[in-house]
């Protein structure tokens, strides 16, 4: 029988002492066109809006995110008028997907400040339903 290799394995990550993970999703119901409302996931003036003071980004699966602040993240996932995943330091995972009557937003972020990112985050979340909700 031959070695096998566990391709993707991870070992399990320990969480620092005072760190802990929250995760926030939200569904918001849309009332502009589904073209307008991918535009504010993947464009950096409508992303600006609701998210994060943005400079540049680029909208593909390993694109650079450039923030008006110097700090970078990077677009991990990006499925065209569907689905897209952004990562920086300030917000931690952004995943926004859209289906023909919603947008399902959600964050994802370990930090040693979970009340002060929540209200960040919800606040980000109510941005986005100001600017595109029913």
């Amino acid at each position: 029988m031959g070695d096998f290799k566990f391709v993707g394995s991870q070992e399990r990550i320990e969480v620092p002492d005072g760190f802990e993970e929250i995760t926030i999703t939200q569904e918001i119901p849309f009332h502009i066109t589904d073209r307008e409302l991918f535009s504010y996931f993947n464009k950096a003036e409508e992303l600006s809006k609701w998210l994060a003071p943005i400079d540049s980004i680029e909208p593909k699966a390993g694109g650079k995110i450039f923030f008006k602040d110097g700090s970078e993240g990077v677009c991990t996932n990006f499925t065209p008028g569907k689905e897209v995943t952004l990562i920086s330091d300030f917000f931690g995972e952004c995943n926004m997907k859209m289906n023909k009557i919603v947008a399902t937003v959600s964050f994802k972020k370990m930090t040693d400040v979970p009340d002060q990112l929540s209200e960040d985050l919800v606040h980000c979340l109510s941005l986005l339903g100001s600017l595109v909700g029913r």
